[in-house]
This record gives C-alpha cells, structure tokens and sequence, in this order.
C-alpha cells in the first residue's frame, strides 16, 4: 500500500487557555501587583479582563489553588501564601517517583540551599 501524499503540516499544540491565564496570574503575583491576602476578582471580572469563559477561568483558579496560589474564603478567591509543606510534599513525591533523578545533583542543590 502507498503512503498518501501529505497534504497539510502538523499543527503545533500551545499551551491550553487556562495555562495562560494561570501564567498571567502567576506573573502578577510574583510582580507584586497581587498580594498575599487579596481577594481576586469575580469569576464575571476576570472573564471580561482575559476575554475567556468561566470554564477557563474556573480551571485556572482549581490549578492556581492546587498549587497553593489562591484559596477560597467566605467571600471569595484569595491570594495565598505559597505553603512550605505543601511545597515539600510535592518535592517529595517528585523525588521519589523519577527515575530519572541524578542523586549527585540533588546532594549539589541540596547542599547550596541549608547553607
């Protein structure tokens, strides 16, 4: 059997729109201009802010809460203080479930960040 002629190039995926949003927000924390503490915005504000659905926005807000960025209060989104042990939990799980983990290299970032 012939192999078809290819007729279209591959479309490159891009990151998903909520990893944008995530990334945008994340910037903004980093950058100051959200401090730890801040209620974010309505789901409605920040959907007219990003030009993006609810779905979109309410994954960005679920994986900035998985990653300790926000929380939810009783008024809303906040901002979080990112959480050692939740931090090191998933050092943790990373470390011990790679295969691919060089241990020399571990000891070397190890030994920079106690001193």
């Amino acid at each position: 059997m012939e192999d078809a002629p290819v007729l279209f190039s591959s479309i490159k995926r891009s990151r998903s729109l909520s990893a944008r949003v995530v990334e945008e927000m994340t910037q903004a924390i980093v950058a100051g201009k959200l401090e730890t503490g801040q209620a974010l915005p309505s789901e409605r504000d920040f959907c007219k802010q990003f030009d993006m659905s609810r779905t979109v926005v309410r994954e960005a807000i679920r994986s900035l809460t998985a990653k300790g960025l926000a929380k939810a209060s009783g008024r809303g989104m906040l901002i979080a203080r990112p959480d050692v042990d939740a931090a090191s939990e998933s050092i943790t799980m990373f470390l011990t479930t790679s295969r691919s983990i060089d241990c020399r290299a571990v000891r070397e970032v190890r030994a920079a960040i106690e001193i």
